[in-house]
């Protein structure tokens, strides 16, 4: 009978004391970051030093390590980065999660033997997105966190012959999808894409909802009552009770979430998710509700088992508070003001002990106050006695945030002696000068075998008085107690008669540990001989990437670009003599054939609307494409194409596969999904797009470097950037709102959440009612054109998604007498731009801003 596969099971490691936890506490693998270059920039992370020892640690106790560098890069970082991989690879990484389309190509290039992993932050949510990875050369996919498991296991068996699946099981989940969300970025300027997120989503927000006037503005909002304030709070991840189900797939990696997490936290839930594996892999296991209870008081916002398990909108989401939760122990019966006791109903099989800390909710859930128990309760049947350090009422709910038991039981285990994970099976000897030796073998912890020597650095001497016996010999050789090695067997080919004293046997032993250290570190590094190739092309890839453009830009002549929802911003494009007109129009239903018809319909009046004109129209797909959508949408698109559509723009690699397999000679645009944040990136997607609009995170100074060398290196792709409009900040797999209504762009109603600022973030939803929030304040670089006619760009865009058409036509008009103005040069244009600016104003909704182009983002 073959033996169960069981998949990977993947640790954090934010610290040297987590990653020791993870090993003890029996993970697979650990994914840890330096102190740049990773996406959880908060945690404490490791210095080059600390990093090296960690990876020797990991491989010495049989752990794979993987090095995160999931953040996005400008140009001017890139030569560092390739430093970094150079040296990863040379320190024997066993991979690099990668978030950047552009350092994955650099990887790939420079590194091919150091194994890719695309980072969740790529935002790959389909088999397509899967297959294009595959294709690309990445070695596993972290996919979506919202990617079902029915999804996950139609992914083709030959897709899985050439790349893994890892997914999260536990931990923290972000509202939006990862890798789309800029709320941090362009609120304050930290950006998630960076690993410095500021957890706005973790705040309170009201949602309102009320009309709009002629430029899509808010008009008589209210407030639409809410079970919690916390709109964007998340539950944390936990599919501990269907680890089984997740067990039965074809995915190869288990993740756990929490590089910014405790060593105690580490040790806790990777224990528990170790034990679980170890009784599937024996077909003898069933969830434990101590082990459920242990895992939410390791820490929880309350448990969901996800979008990976279909998990109910309800279900996901945690509005009430966004802190941890603990475990619910039970409710408040009664206080006594004089004692200060007060009488708790039971509802849990733990009861309080000192140390522990307990907070007291309302029934809402609201927290009022938290404490430590420093005095012993008293346990009567059914109910127990505690000393409070404040006034509480009956009904209160009490709930176990801390047990300090069971975090002396994960600082016990992290700080307990380590196992023996290494045999070693030797045989000592002696050569004519009597100088002892030993060769052997070593056997990994994943059963590989490598062979050692090792000969002494002294001479033993013949006795005078007391020769060493063998059993002497052998009993302080063994001595291997409080290390990760166990001599399993030891021949010994004495020749008798030898002395010398006890601390050099023991020398002999600790220098031999050394040596097999060394061994089975260097075995997990590349040859040197093999390193003399890499450091040309290192020195070939730095001199390109700091090939630049000296000469400036020819001043361009850019085209005007609209994004727009409804055919009648669509008319008002054409008349402004739009380039091009982006449409994005969202159809329910689309599975059914009169959701398929009904958007066919309007494609096809749209094309009838641009025919006999100037403007170019591209349809816009939206930003999240899973598998069932490509489907309904591929033979739409081919009907499309006998129409003349000229062009697709997405902002996934996965719906760029599918557009690319279907559409044969359409246009391919990408739009900012893509996280265009560098030349290399331009350079790798330059093959299949005909324009990328580049990330709005990048500032002027980040753009002139972009654009210099998308010239110095030749690269065809036209570029655009967004100019105007209400900045889409996130989506999500969540619907926050009217779910069951209809509502959507073209309804004259509006809807946005609004801030402890009272600044109102516009809310619209996609095709399948998943959120998407719009920054408050519209980005208006009206003024800025004159700079960004230096820099070369193809186009500039105007969002108008979700806007009136009134809104549309004055834009259009108010940018192109700008554009006019700049290009003339006027001696007043300065002035000129200034006025336009105040007329954008009074359409703008919210107000405006230069969002990160004059800012950018902190480092």
């Amino acid at each position: 009978m073959s033996k169960r596969f069981i998949p990977e099971l993947l640790s954090p490691a934010g610290s040297i004391n987590a990653l020791k936890a993870a090993a003890r506490a029996g993970a697979d693998a650990v994914y840890l970051a330096s102190q740049k270059f990773g996406a959880r920039h908060y945690a404490e992370n490791f210095n080059p030093a600390e990093l090296e020892d960690a990876l020797n640690y990991a491989h010495l106790r049989g752990l794979k390590a993987y090095i995160t560098v999931n953040t996005l890069q400008k140009d001017g970082e890139l030569e560092e980065v390739a430093d970094y991989l150079y040296w990863l690879y040379e320190q024997g990484a066993d991979g690099v999660i990668v978030q950047d389309l552009g350092v994955a190509s650099l990887a790939r290039d420079l590194v091919p033997k150091l194994p890719l992993h695309a980072s969740t932050q790529m935002t790959i949510h389909n088999q397509e997105g899967v297959k294009w990875a595959a294709d690309f050369g990445f070695k596993r996919v972290i996919l979506a966190r919202e990617m079902k498991l029915a999804e996950i296991k139609s992914i083709a068996p030959e897709v899985l012959e050439q790349v893994e699946l890892e997914v999260f099981i536990h931990g923290a989940l972000c509202y939006s999808y990862s890798g789309q969300c800029l709320f941090s970025s362009l609120i304050g300027g930290r950006s998630g894409n960076r690993g410095m997120c500021a957890q706005p989503c973790r705040k309170k927000y009201q949602l309102m909802t009320g009309t709009m006037d002629q430029f899509g503005r808010p008009v008589n909002l209210t407030e639409i009552p809410r079970d919690g304030d916390y709109l964007f709070s998340t539950r944390d991840l936990s599919i501990y009770p269907h680890l089984e189900e997740v067990v039965n797939s074809n995915i190869s990696s288990l993740k756990i979430e929490g590089r910014m997490r405790s060593p105690e936290y580490v040790a806790l839930v990777v224990n528990t998710y170790r034990k679980a594996l170890e009784l599937i892999e024996k077909g003898d296991w069933k969830p434990q509700k101590k082990d459920i209870e242990n895992l939410k008081l390791a820490f929880n916002r309350g448990f969901t088992r996800g979008h990976i398990l279909e998990a109910t909108p309800g279900k996901i989401m945690e509005r009430r508070s966004p802190g941890n939760r603990g475990l619910y122990l039970g409710r408040v019966t009664r206080w006594d003001p004089v004692s200060r006791m007060t009488a708790l109903k039971l509802e849990s099989s733990y009861h309080p002990e000192p140390g522990d800390g307990i907070v007291f909710t309302t029934k809402t859930g609201e927290k009022v106050f938290g404490m430590r128990l420093d005095t012993e309760p008293i346990l009567e049947p059914h109910q127990v006695l505690i000393k409070s350090t404040r006034k509480v009422q009956p009904g209160y709910e009490v709930f176990m945030t801390r047990r300090e038991s069971l975090q002396r039981w994960a600082s016990s285990l992290i700080k307990s002696a380590e196992k023996p994970k290494i045999n070693l099976d030797l045989q000592l000897k002696w050569n004519k000068d009597i100088i002892p030796s030993i060769k052997g073998q070593i056997t990994t912890p994943d059963g590989e075998v490598l062979n050692i020597t090792y000969q002494s650095k002294f001479a033993m001497e013949p006795a005078q008085k007391r020769p060493l016996g063998e059993e002497q010999i052998r009993e302080q050789l063994q001595k291997t107690g409080g290390t990760i090695f166990t001599i399993r067997t030891l021949k010994i080919n004495y020749p008798g008669g030898l002395f010398c004293p006890i601390s050099v046997l023991n020398s002999l032993r600790r220098d031999f540990l050394e040596e097999v250290e060394r061994v089975l570190i260097a075995s997990h590094q590349p040859e040197i001989m093999e390193l003399k190739p890499i450091q040309n092309r290192l020195e070939r890839i730095k001199k390109n990437l700091a090939h630049d453009s000296p000469a400036p830009a020819p001043i361009s002549n850019p085209d005007l670009v609209a994004w727009i929802s409804d055919l009648e911003s669509l008319n008002k494009a054409v008349e402004g003599n739009c380039k091009r007109a982006c449409l994005q129009s969202p159809v329910n239903n689309l599975g059914s054939n009169k959701g398929a018809r009904k958007l066919l319909k309007l494609m096809q009046r749209a094309i009838k609307i641009v025919e006999d004109s100037d403007t170019e129209l591209i349809w816009k797909w939206p930003s999240i494409t899973p598998h069932s959508l490509l489907r309904n949408l591929n033979p739409i698109l081919t009907e499309l194409m006998d129409w003349g559509l000229s062009g697709v723009m997405v902002d996934g690699l996965g719906a760029s596969k599918a557009v690319k397999t279907q559409g044969g000679a359409l246009k391919l645009y990408g739009s900012t999904g893509l996280n265009v944040w560098n030349h290399l990136t331009i350079q790798e997607l330059a093959d299949s797009f005909q324009c990328l609009t580049i990330s709005p995170e990048l500032s002027r100074d980040d753009l002139k470097k972009l654009t210099r060398l998308k010239r110095a290196h030749k690269l065809a792709t036209d570029l655009e950037i967004m100019v105007q409009g209400n900045q889409e900040v996130l989506i999500s797999q969540d619907t926050i709102g009217p779910a069951g209504e209809k509502a959507n762009y073209v309804d004259n109603v509006f809807w946005g959440v609004k801030d402890n600022k009272n600044h109102v973030f516009p809310v619209r939803w996609d095709q399948d009612r998943r959120t998407q929030l719009f920054n408050s304040v519209e980005l208006c670089l009206i003024d800025q054109l004159p700079s960004l006619l230096k820099m070369g760009w193809s186009g500039l865009v105007i969002d108008a998604r979700g806007k009136p058409a009134n809104y549309t036509k004055d834009m259009i008009g108010l940018y192109q007498e700008a554009l006019l103005l700049s290009l003339q040069k006027p001696s007043d244009l300065l002035s000129n731009l200034r006025v336009l600016k105040e007329e954008v104003k009074t359409r703008s909704t919210g107000g405006v801003t230069s969002g990160n182009f004059l800012r950018g983002v902190a480092d």
